[in-house]
């Protein structure tokens, strides 16, 4: 059974790659991703979870090939 910490890792990378299928983008810039950060209810992914989601993306191959 997952934790609950990799399944939200999981989940962070499908909607990551189903975004970038969607916008037919290759590239990925976190500090301007904008699915990190609501500016319309001012909020942002803390920078420590976008690491983790990050690295997340490069340990399971989807990011860095």
């Amino acid at each position: 059974m997952l934790t609950t910490r990799e399944k939200q890792l999981q989940l962070w990378r499908e909607l990551i790659i189903d975004y970038h299928l969607s916008k037919n983008e290759y590239f990925m810039v976190p500090s301007r991703f904008p699915l990190f950060e609501n500016k319309l209810i001012e909020r942002k992914l803390p920078d420590e979870a976008i690491l983790k989601v990050v690295t997340y993306l490069i340990d399971t191959g989807t990011l860095g090939r």
